[in-house]
This record gives structure tokens, C-alpha cells and sequence, in this order.
């Protein structure tokens, strides 16, 4: 996991597995085609409070749908991962 720096109000990582992990689901996902690289946004501390991030995740679903911005693998109370290309 690499920290990637620029964000202004999440904290941003590049999560890299690879097909050594010591996890057999992971492991069956991974042969089975889930990426093996992405990017895992935690929101910052008290960001909620001046950005509405429900507003947040559906643009940021409808961004990666139109190709303009990583698609949303998951999303999450928090933060949420996405594509990593």
C-alpha cells in the first residue's frame, strides 16, 4: 500500500495485491479477473461537515461510468475504491 499525496480532503492509497496473498477468497478473485490494483479513498476527518459526500459518490459513480474519473468499485461509510486506471 502506497500513499498518494494531493489530496485536499481524503486520504488517498494505491492498494496492490498480488497472487501470493495469504488469503484463499482474495487469491480465487484475483485468477477469476478482479484487479489487482486500486485506489482506496478514506475520507478526511470532519470533511463530511462542509461536503455532502452522498452527493459526492453519486457523481463520482457517474464520472467513472462516462470514462472522466476512476470507476467506483465499492463504496462505503468513509470512503470507497476505485479503479486504479
Amino acid at each position: 500500500m502506497l500513499q498518494v499525496t494531493g489530496g485536499l480532503s481524503n486520504h488517498n492509497y494505491r492498494v496492490t495485491v498480488d497472487g501470493n496473498i495469504d488469503a484463499p477468497e482474495v487469491a480465487a478473485a484475483v485468477k477469476a479477473g478482479a484487479p489487482t490494483e486500486v485506489l482506496l479513498r478514506r475520507f478526511g476527518t470532519h470533511t463530511s461537515s462542509i461536503l455532502d459526500r452522498e452527493s459526492e459518490k453519486l457523481f463520482m459513480a457517474a464520472a467513472g461510468d462516462a470514462g472522466l474519473a476512476p470507476r467506483v468499485l465499492a463504496a462505503f461509510d468513509g470512503g470507497g475504491v476505485n479503479s486504479a486506471d
